[in-house]
């Protein structure tokens, strides 16, 4: 009875620190009720602790984790129409999510297939659109999303419809049909006027514009970015609208917007990507000068970034053919030679790798025609290409010149000086300007959050008495964990022999929570 209360507790403190916001709080009091749940070999409460933290992991960018979790507590279900202590279809639905997010789309989609509550419905049919979308069976795809269509405009779900529609002009996009996709996004556009909660209708106007953007519906796209520009996407998304525009000086405080933002958020890929388009911009405004200083920057941005990837890589070359462009129009050729070499350099290097995993690919092609005895070995490496790992590229060393005129003041912004008079980075003069307060949003890419976050304590509170072992001759104390009962491992209810963590660490580590939670209510009183 003792482990029963502890347990309670844990599922209240972990349910208390989720309203806070603490959710690795949460993750570790969830984690230590599951240990007490197994040693107490309590089959109920063992299911609500591992859905609870199956579901917390899935939530907060530990999916794989928690997708094993969620297997597991499915396993132990009872069958038939024997009563279960957690709803059914939202395990499925937390399945299926997490599935998503580790890009498992076959078995998310046949999960989904599964939810038959009015409640899930609509949203496990976007899923399964979004899955088929994924999986290229784009008519599967846009069959699903009418589903999702009908069953949320019968329960007026505004932000699902939004949805859905946004998915399928992705679809449309991806199937080379610009007028449906138009049409789409238009009717996204329209329902996503209509959500009251204004993240989540901010979250969906970000992504909507990005879409609209790429469907050339660049006057909708301003209309819709009105409404999300209080992060930094939506600035970066606003600056590329304006320049597809012709709207350079919108364009330029946008990407400048955008810069700081990304690089606040210490995304210095995107915050390169904002000076390289604002150095454009000024380029096509004939301000060589100012547009040299933007390009120096995005050259630094770059070159700060510790791990090698095909972003850093493109973001270098992009830089150092621009600042030599920008260079010879100044007439300043002798000072171009430098990063017109380097991106030329950048660019063997690519093509070279390029050249090797194309041939690397064609072998593997040849080798599984030949173990399926396929006389005919025509497969193109176009049809293959967009299905290969790439390998990480490692780029050459690229020089930073930042030769730009203005007396070591980069781009008219006095915050940011040459390292040389401060000994300061670009990034940590950045942070040391951070606004009190910043407002970030976590976009899913159409996928929906699991809403069934967690079964609440009392359920667990309902089943304390019900779920005591009865007394049947059995010992009080066992003499170890070899000699518990048998349903023990039948219900994976206790700890395997080769767990790292002992008994004593695992009641330790419980006890220490739980002090931390009566020492809260204590301070409360």
């Amino acid at each position: 009875m003792e482990a029963q209360n502890e347990i309670q507790k844990l599922l209240e403190l972990a349910e208390n620190r989720e309203e806070i916001g603490d959710h690795e709080g949460a993750k570790k009091s969830y984690q230590a009720a599951l240990k007490l749940a197994r040693e107490s070999q309590n089959e109920q409460l063992n299911l609500i602790c591992g859905y609870n933290f199956g579901t917390a992991l899935v939530n907060t960018g530990e999916p794989r984790k928690g997708v094993e979790i969620l297997l597991k507590m499915l396993s132990l279900l009872p069958g038939g129409d024997e009563p279960k202590v957690i709803n059914e279809q939202h395990l499925f639905y937390n399945l299926g999510i997490g599935m998503a997010y580790i890009g498992d789309w076959k078995s998310c989609f046949e999960v989904m297939q599964k939810i038959i509550n009015p409640k899930l419905y609509a949203k496990a049919a976007i899923t399964r659109g979004k899955a088929a979308e994924r999986m290229r069976e784009f008519d599967q795809a846009l069959v699903e999303l009418s589903i999702a269509r009908k069953a949320a405009e019968a329960s007026r779900d505004y932000a699902t419809l939004a949805q859905a529609w946004f998915i399928e002009g992705k679809v449309n996009l991806a199937t080379d049909e610009p007028k449906k996709a138009q049409h789409a996004l238009q009717n996204a556009s329209l329902m996503t006027d209509k959500i009251e909660d204004d993240q989540e209708k901010t979250e969906h106007k970000t992504q909507l514009a990005e879409a609209m953007i790429e469907a050339k519906l660049y006057e909708d796209a301003q209309i819709t970015l009105k409404g999300a520009k209080n992060n930094p996407k939506g600035h970066y998304l606003a600056a590329t609208n304006f320049a597809s525009t012709g709207e350079f000086e919108n364009a330029i405080d946008s990407y400048e917007s955008a810069s700081k933002g990304y690089l606040l958020d210490g995304n210095l890929e995107m915050a390169g990507l904002c000076y390289l388009g604002e150095g454009k911009c000024l380029k096509r405004m004939k301000k060589l000068d100012e547009a040299l200083g933007a390009f120096n920057n995005a050259l630094a941005t770059f070159e700060d970034i510790t791990i090698s990837s095909h972003g850093k890589t493109n973001g270098l070359l992009g830089s150092n053919a621009c600042i030599g462009e920008t260079l010879v129009k100044l007439n300043s050729t002798f000072d171009a030679l430098t990063p017109l070499k380097e991106a030329a350099a950048i660019t063997n290097a690519e093509q070279q790798r390029l050249q090797r995993q194309q041939e690397k690919i064609q072998r593997l092609i040849r080798k599984a025609n030949r173990s399926l005895g396929n006389s005919k070995n025509d497969e193109s490496f176009s049809e293959t290409a967009s299905y290969a790992s790439l390998p990480v590229v490692i780029p050459p060393s690229v020089t930073n010149t930042l030769q730009s005129a203005g007396g070591g003041v980069l781009l008219q912004r006095p915050f940011l000086q040459r390292p040389a008079k401060n000994g300061l980075s670009y990034k940590a003069q950045l942070l040391l300007s951070r606004p009190k307060m910043t407002q970030k949003f976590f976009i899913q890419e159409g996928i929906d959050a699991a809403i069934s976050g967690r079964v609440s304590s009392k359920s667990a509170q309902n089943v304390l008495s019900a779920s005591q072992p009865l007394n049947r001759g059995r010992r009080a104390h066992g003499s170890g964990r070899e000699e518990r009962p048998g349903t023990a491992s039948r219900f994976a209810l206790r700890t395997a022999a080769d767990d790292d963590s002992s008994e004593d660490e695992n009641n330790k580590s419980a006890r220490m929570i739980l002090n931390e939670y009566d020492e809260g209510l204590n301070a409360v009183d």
